[in-house]
């Protein structure tokens, strides 16, 4: 199967488009002026315990105050203490580290948690937990002990580390370099939260074009094209620290017709957009 990704920046707008075979099998659109906070780290101030409800709101410098359920600041409770209340783990104008897990809707603002992730191409760091787990997606039982096997023996103590399914047959060195790579982020991470006073941000997950760069441009990827140069150079950067072997997959299109155009994927978006949408024959 030939399978590619195309990238199109044009101004606030990026789309990124994979085609399987010449056709379009997945679309992705980012705007500036929608700017995603899921993932996010930030260090707040909490403004609110609410006993009754068992949750507390903290103030991290968005336009509302986030929502933290008891279950969600477990981490910060002693270990020895079972079923903890809200008010014994936090009090109003406490400073606490917290990381967005769902986007602020309606009048409500966003939901947080403690339990803080950092994720990378083969794992997620997790800083409050030392368990080590496997993508359920990866379904061989020698592959799956093998991983757990390489990651328990190098993960740094008094961390956790979950494998995703990229790192299916992914080498040792492959894992170490990724998990150098977050170690790398949670000192930054670390570093902000002692330096800087709340709120403030602290740790700002991947825009689109790197996320997709970080979780979906493998080796099965016959090559990922870029419209922007700026795009192109951070691309190229962060696959140089990622996964280097995929750098010569990278190309900038500077052609005078329009990426989308040029490789089909405005008319495959229009023909979806249609009141009938033709399934294809061969199906």
């Amino acid at each position: 199967m030939n399978r590619e990704i195309f990238i199109n920046v044009e101004g606030m707008e990026t789309r990124v488009a994979i085609q399987e075979d010449g056709r379009l099998g997945e679309i992705h659109i980012e705007r500036g002026s929608s700017d995603s906070v899921v993932g996010n780290i930030y260090k707040g101030i909490v403004t609110d315990v609410l006993p009754g409800m068992e949750a507390a709101f903290v103030d991290v410098g968005l336009e509302k105050n986030v929502f933290l359920h008891v279950s969600d600041v477990l981490a910060l409770a002693p270990p020895s203490k079972k079923n903890p209340k809200i008010k014994s783990i936090l009090n109003k104008g406490q400073e606490v580290v917290v990381q967005i897990v769902k986007e602020p809707i309606g009048g409500k603002g966003a939901r947080a948690t403690c339990e803080l992730t950092i994720p990378g191409r083969y794992l997620v760091l997790m800083t409050t937990s030392e368990h080590v787990g496997i993508s359920r997606r990866i379904g061989d039982e020698k592959e799956r002990e093998r991983l757990k096997n390489m990651v328990t023996n190098f993960k740094p103590p008094k961390s956790g580390v979950i494998v995703r399914t990229a790192a299916e047959g992914a080498t040792e060195e492959q894992l170490k370099r990724d998990l150098r790579y977050l170690e790398h982020q949670r000192k930054k991470v670390m570093g902000g939260k002692r330096k800087n006073r709340a709120p403030c941000l602290l740790y700002k997950d991947m825009d689109l074009v790197q996320r997709v760069v970080r979780d979906t441009f493998t080796e099965d990827f016959n090559r990922l094209v870029v419209d922007d140069m700026e795009a192109y150079k951070g691309i190229l950067q962060l696959v140089g620290v990622i996964a280097p072997h995929l750098r010569g997959k990278v190309e900038l299109y500077q052609g005078a017709i329009p990426i989308f155009s040029r490789y089909t994927v405005e008319e495959d978006i229009n023909k979806a957009l249609q009141r009938k949408v033709w399934l294809n024959k061969e199906l």
